[in-house]
């Protein structure tokens, strides 16, 4: 009887031990990790031709983003081939007729659309683009 109630002891003893370790680990793993909030209001839509033209190549492309040369974006080179975009209701996009975010600047704001960039002198002239989040 006193060596099971020493074993049992023991076996409490390991558990305890185990699950502290455990939880200790745990809290340090969940420290490590990196929260990440993703907010689905912060977006723009670029289309690569005028009037939010679906039937042609576009993309919606999530922020926070910010790209010095449009080569790759959703694996299209969008370099001088946006005609149109769309903001949405949590982004304010930054546009740039030239890479590395220099050039001309051309700023849209949440929900803005804008059927025809050529308005403003950047129809497939957009190079480099950020996309911000919230308020500024």
């Amino acid at each position: 009887m006193k060596f099971t109630h020493m074993l049992n002891g023991t076996l409490v003893l390991a558990l305890i031990a185990g699950m502290a370790y455990g939880q200790e680990n745990m809290i340090a793993s969940t420290s490590d990790m990196e929260m990440q909030v993703v907010d689905k209001n912060c977006w723009a839509e670029i289309f690569e031709d005028t009037d939010f033209d679906v039937d042609d190549p576009h993309v919606r492309v999530m922020g926070p983003f910010q790209s010095a040369t449009l080569e790759d974006v959703a694996g299209q080179n969008w370099n001088n081939e946006i005609e149109s975009l769309i903001v949405g209701p949590n982004a304010m996009v930054y546009a740039y007729k030239d890479p590395d975010f220099s050039g001309t600047e051309v700023v849209f704001v949440a929900n803005q659309r804008n059927s025809d960039l050529a308005d403003l002198d950047m129809s497939d002239n957009i190079e480099s683009l950020k996309i911000k989040c919230g308020k500024e």
